[in-house]
């Protein structure tokens, strides 16, 4: 969706860039919206105004780097890469990445080949090469952003450089048939030729095609990246027993069930005594967001079982494996509220305190053999 909307600044550049002067208009719509935000700001107007002052401010930097590459023309004279057939395509594709890493924003990349195409220094066909590069560079600024950050914001970065990398594949090799179907449609809505309108429209054709093509393979490419950068929590809350085939039948479901239920007890339990146990450590190391993963897919996995017809004294090991569930459940969230105890426990343990060593140890060493006999792994 954002790739597609991203396309929206190509239009503004194309209908409004040449017919009006752009830093012109920015300044009375950043004026006009910061009034708005410092009048309402709590108020939807204030948001508004939010909104119209950004647009301005976008319309500013559009400008800004118009004039700067017009002043600047003979440094970066990308007319030098025209000419070459299909090495001058496949340059400019690289044209439009490198710029587009370097200047961090793919729509100021857009503007400048807009404007560039529009005065007639460079042909469309290499000027929709240099808008597919923008595209293919935009991925850059998700790859920085997701260093260090969460699984799931990687995953998202990921799946940001496979969607524009295989549209921009697509996008070249079907790059003359995309530019004769836009000559196409600009003669059936009886549109003025305009080179900077025609990439705007190839830039919006292209992302819509990409989105056509990965939209079946949605399913796919989300099982593909949840395999990818697990965390330790991901990897202990993966269920180890049930899945959606052994669901299917009730009697197998049962045993399954007992089996990973166990194990969310023994996760809980471990986590137990080393909360309440200074001197044991869990092997590995647990984490707590684990335990929640696998009762998820538990509570999941019963619900696709009862879906199902099941004789009586199946449905009676179901209800009593969900009971323990339950019991473990409650277990994990006595743990949570008791992690901030360990740090004082751990302190007590390392003073030669009297009340600690005569009473409070040897109470936590029955806990621990309690649990230890309660472990059901």
């Amino acid at each position: 969706g954002s790739n597609v909307g991203t396309t929206f600044t190509g239009w503004l550049v194309a209908i409004l860039g040449f017919k009006v002067k752009l830093d012109a208009a920015a300044l009375p719509l950043i004026g006009l919206g910061m009034l708005c935000k410092l009048t309402g700001p709590e108020t939807r107007r204030g948001a508004l105004g939010g909104a119209v002052a950004g647009f301005g401010i976008l319309f500013l930097g559009i400008g800004f780097l118009q004039q700067a590459f017009v002043a600047d023309s003979r440094s970066l004279d990308l007319s030098q890469l025209s000419g070459y057939g299909f090495w001058s395509v496949l340059a400019f594709t690289l044209a439009g990445i490198v710029l587009t890493v370097v200047m961090q924003a793919s729509a100021a990349v857009l503007a400048v080949v807009l404007t560039l195409a529009e005065a007639g220094v460079l042909p469309l066909n290499e000027a929709a090469a240099a808008v597919i590069g923008a595209n293919i560079g935009t991925t850059a600024t998700a790859v920085l952003a997701a260093i260090s950050a969460t699984p799931n914001a990687q995953r998202a970065a990921l799946a940001h450089v496979m969607f524009n990398l295989l549209t921009g594949i697509i996008a070249l090799v079907l790059l003359p048939a995309l530019l004769q179907l836009i000559d196409n449609i600009q003669q059936l809505l009886e549109l003025a030729p305009s080179p900077a309108m025609s990439l705007a429209l190839f830039h919006t054709l292209f992302n819509l095609l990409g989105v056509i093509l990965m939209w079946p393979l949605t399913e796919r490419l989300g099982k593909f990246l949840a395999q990818r950068f697990t965390t330790q929590e991901e990897e202990q809350g993966r269920p180890r027993y049930i899945d959606r085939n052994v669901a299917a039948v009730p009697s197998l479901a049962v045993d399954a069930l007992y089996r990973e239920v166990i194990r969310l007890g023994g996760m809980c339990l471990q986590q137990t005594q080393a909360i309440y146990h200074p001197t044991h450590v869990a092997n590995p190391p647990l984490k707590l967001d684990a335990v929640p993963m696998l009762s998820q897919s538990i509570v999941d996995f019963v619900n696709t079982v009862n879906q199902h017809v099941m004789p009586q004294d199946t449905s009676r090991h179901l209800a009593a494996l969900l009971r323990i569930h339950r019991y473990y459940e409650i277990c994990y969230e006595l743990v949570r509220e008791a992690t901030p105890l360990r740090p004082h426990v751990a302190k007590l343990a390392a003073t030669p305190n009297p009340l600690y060593h005569d009473h409070l140890l040897p109470w936590l060493e029955q806990v621990g053999c309690v649990l230890q006999q309660l472990d059901p792994t």
